[in-house]
């Protein structure tokens, strides 16, 4: 056995308890990470739900507008102008609908991701509600 070691022992057991505190930073800065993930994707996704549904009214408001100009210039009322401009409306409103439907998909994929799963039911339905 050697009895004098320079203080190479010593020295070993402060890099290795230094290295077992910088291993518990990371983890817990890991930790941390994946909570704060977590809880923007699941806020995400709240806020994004209550968009959609705006978006949908927005979108069912526009067919309808879109509707009454198409009756109305059958009937002779107006001009073919208003009809082109209420379904350009409609369009818009529907481009905005499925933006708002695909970001609250990537946030929910996100929120699988960084919980490492799903439970049945948790997956948004087309239409916004969940089943």
């Amino acid at each position: 056995m050697t009895l004098f070691d320079g203080g190479a022992r010593s020295a070993a057991v402060l890099q290795a308890s230094a290295g077992y505190d910088q291993a518990v930073a990371t983890y817990r800065q890991t930790v941390l990470t994946a909570f704060q993930e977590v809880e923007d994707n699941l806020t995400a996704a709240r806020l994004l739900e209550g968009e959609s549904e705006i978006q949908e009214r927005t979108l069912l408001a526009a067919r309808r507008s879109r509707e009454i100009a198409e009756n109305q210039y059958r009937a002779g009322i107006n001009g073919a102008l208003n009809v082109i401009t209420a379904q350009a409306t409609e369009l818009a409103a529907e481009v905005n609908a499925i933006a708002i439907a695909s970001r609250r998909l990537q946030a929910h994929v996100q929120l699988l991701k960084n919980t490492g799963g799903w439970q049945t039911g948790t997956l948004p339905q087309q239409g916004g509600k969940p089943r």
